[in-house]
């Protein structure tokens, strides 16, 4: 009896051996992206996820300011909200948050620009190795100047303050 039951745990370990799998991301025939665990054919790969792996980037979340923005939209919308256009994106805490640019500065996160002056208003460039710029127009607390940030891998390398009247 012990021998069948140390052959059948010894066949079981057996199934649940775990598998590896590969991911490619191709080229469909119509130049939409494919992606399958069978190698490209020649001349259609654009990634293979295992000799080139996607750069892990951790941007913190802002739920309180998508909670105020749903009970805003559960009570027929607020007129900040409406007046402020792109999907709610500037709330009422963003009048503090304009008077943190001031303290922006080279080599700081991306992380950290989001966490201290929120998403930007204006977005350019990007890929993965040319730089990106981001500009955050001007509000009450920060009243007639634009901030442009140039980033260069992740991290702030630019930050440029206009005055606009």
């Amino acid at each position: 009896m012990r021998v069948l039951a140390s052959a059948l745990v010894l066949s079981l370990s057996w199934l649940a051996l775990p598998a590896a799998a590969s991911v490619f991301k191709c080229a469909g025939d119509k130049g939409d992206v494919v992606y399958q665990d069978a190698p490209c054919s020649t001349g259609r790969e654009l990634r293979n996820f295992d000799s080139d792996p996607p750069p892990i980037t951790v941007l913190p979340s802002t739920p309180a300011a998508a909670a105020a923005a749903e009970r805003a939209a559960a009570r027929g919308g607020s007129e900040r909200a409406e007046k402020s256009g792109r999907d709610g994106a500037h709330q009422q805490g963003d009048d503090h948050k304009a008077a943190e640019r001031k303290f922006v500065r080279s080599g700081m996160s991306e992380a950290e620009v989001v966490q201290r002056l929120g998403r930007p208003d204006v977005t350019s460039g990007g890929g993965r190795k040319s730089s990106k710029r981001w500009a955050y127009l001007p509000r009450p607390g920060d009243p007639d100047t634009m901030t442009t940030l140039t980033l260069q891998s992740g991290s702030v390398t630019d930050v440029e303050r206009k005055l606009i009247r």
